[in-house]
């Protein structure tokens, strides 16, 4: 287990990200619903949801299973997509108990990001106990499906938020060869939040851009982390690099 000094600022106003060259600018994100914005709910026939979809209701995810390396959902392909969110065995290695949060649960925060142009959500494309996968399944560059992939954890109340984040960069740092471009912290409305981003080497040869924002959520019954996760080949950085930043950029937690 690594340790990890973890410092949050306080409304760090950005977060920018290079991928090798293909530069994404990663900000905050404000309460949606403040704004004006009504979040649509998942009650709605798929064709009929809008552009921002809410994963707090009605998705029954499949039995836990064992996390392995993020990768591309589609099932077709010699990529690997894993089956779950591997910040939950970090988070066990620095001794915090941690639970998937089934969709709807109650007291779990209601979660909406946006769909980009041309990007489809198939929740059957990923992991089991996801809160969303979204894809590209026809980008420019062929051969691998950008993704972004979304997960709730429960933690016990009180949990350090420096304890979250540090066990959310050391679950991206182990991935193989990876190289770090982004390290930093930026607020998703009123809650803290890490962001890292950078490159690994995927076990199916492809040098993959992965980036991971992780939301604390604080509570007095519980404690919720909320994890969302592109991943892209480095090939497609430009291709890709207004889906990516539309993306991380539009997440909305409400507690």
């Amino acid at each position: 287990m690594k340790s990890r000094a973890v410092v949050l600022p306080a409304l760090a106003l950005s977060l920018a990200v290079t991928l090798s060259g293909c530069s994404l600018a990663f900000e905050p994100s404000g309460n949606k619903e403040q704004q004006g914005e009504q979040a649509p709910t998942t009650d709605q026939p798929q064709d009929e949801q809008q552009s921002k979809p809410e994963f707090g209701t009605g998705v029954e995810p499949e039995p836990e299973q064992t996390p392995e390396t993020p990768g591309n959902p589609d099932q077709d392909s010699s990529a690997d997509a894993g089956t779950g969110s591997g910040i939950e065995q970090m988070l066990s290695d620095y001794g915090i108990s941690a639970t998937q949060v089934s969709p709807g649960e109650l007291g779990s925060p209601i979660v909406t990001v946006p769909t980009p142009v041309g990007w489809t959500r198939d929740d059957s494309k990923g992991p089991a106990g996801n809160w969303g996968t979204y894809v590209n399944p026809a980008p420019e560059v062929a051969g691998f499906t950008p993704n972004a992939m979304l997960w709730t954890l429960k933690v016990p109340a009180g949990t350090e938020t420096s304890a979250i984040t540090a066990a959310a960069g050391d679950e991206i740092e182990s991935l193989p060869g990876f190289v770090m471009t982004v390290d930093d912290f930026g607020p998703v409305g009123s809650s803290d939040a890490f962001g890292i981003a950078g490159t690994y080497n995927h076990p199916s040869g492809k040098s993959l851009a992965i980036a991971s924002r992780t939301v604390v959520v604080e509570k007095t019954d519980a404690t919720y982390v909320v994890q969302l996760v592109t991943t892209n080949s480095q090939d497609q950085n430009e291709s890709e690099k207004a889906a990516i930043e539309e993306i991380h950029n539009g997440i909305a937690v409400t507690p």
